[in-house]
């Protein structure tokens, strides 16, 4: 899903009107809010509704679902990957990109994989720990996207 919209992003941007440093403020705003869930600890709750339940209890696969997909590419996924292979200049920077993006998915599916012996080895607070230091530098990564954004936009009109 990341792949796809890496790949189409521009397209998207351009159909809806969209320029990238608004995309940019909106990504932010949405990471902002997800780094203080995990400042304050709190687990953000997918709000699913009674037709996707429907929907999902009568595939036989289950891995493609509205329950499944957004974990790993929910709107702040979508924004950060459209954002940064929007700034990358190059085709050798579009393809380092490309291939965070994999890494990323094969370090989360090894992490999924040994959740249960990680979070035994990190114990809770060290859990906790992690959660809160992650939080905060996703936080920072946010306040850079809206600070960007704005002062592009702010330059844009002058």
């Amino acid at each position: 899903m990341a792949v796809l919209f890496a790949i189409s992003g521009e397209l998207i941007l351009r159909f809806f009107g969209i320029t990238v440093d608004c995309l940019r403020v909106a990504g932010g705003a949405l990471l902002f809010m997800v780094a203080l869930y995990m400042l304050h600890v709190r687990v953000s709750r997918q709000r699913v509704t009674k037709e996707e339940i429907r929907d999902a209890s009568m595939r036989e696969d289950i891995s493609i679902c509205p329950l499944a997909m957004p974990l790993l590419t929910g709107p702040a996924t979508i924004t950060t990957v459209i954002v940064i292979i929007r700034t990358g200049e190059t085709l050798e920077l579009k393809t380092m990109v490309l291939l965070a993006i994999f890494l990323t998915f094969i370090i989360s599916y090894v992490i999924f994989r040994f959740a249960n012996e990680i979070h035994r080895m990190l114990g809770v607070t060290g859990s906790l720990v992690i959660t809160r230091v992650m939080g905060l530098l996703l936080g920072a990564i946010a306040v850079e996207f809206i600070a960007t954004g704005v002062w592009n936009i702010y330059q844009s009109m002058g």
